[in-house]
């Protein structure tokens, strides 16, 4: 599954005004294959973890606000950065095990992508309220960080 996301997410990229709301808002769930590549990165991030047993594998949460995120809305350790990194604006939901997609503008732009065809080569109607109900969690994310609307 996560290489299928990649493969979608090689045709998109983060706008130039992204606010990196995966880096504020986003739980960070990382494995221990994830916690070894950002170790390499910083020596001492022992201090930023949470850790739970999940299927009897350790899953380790980074704490809000990612220690890697810098003041200039990036991510210091961009290369190194865990897999739910590399796949937002996909989400995976180990509570519900099922993927999301997150509202953020790369995330629209994807859904728009999808509902393009759905209405204009299937003839497809959109799901009812689909796109104001994207607008509106749009809205509220930027909200809830502070941005207004």
């Amino acid at each position: 599954m996560y290489d299928i996301l990649k493969n979608i997410l090689s045709y998109y990229e983060c706008p130039s005004d992204c606010q990196a709301y995966c880096c504020k808002i986003q739980e960070i769930e990382i494995d221990m294959k994830d916690l070894k590549a950002l170790c390499n990165v910083l020596r001492t991030i022992t201090d930023s973890l949470d850790s739970t047993l999940y299927n009897g594998v350790t899953i380790y949460k980074l704490k809000y606000l990612c220690p890697f995120f810098s003041e200039f809305d990036k991510c210091n350790a961009y290369k190194h950065r865990p897999t739910i990194c590399r796949i937002y604006p996909f989400n995976f939901n180990s509570e519900n095990e099922m993927f999301t997609i997150n509202p953020c503008k790369m995330g629209v732009n994807i859904l728009n992508d999808f509902f393009e065809p759905r209405t204009e080569i299937l003839n497809l109607p959109l799901p009812q309220n689909a796109m104001c109900d994207l607008d509106e969690s749009s809205e509220i994310i930027k909200r809830d960080m502070g941005e207004g609307s």
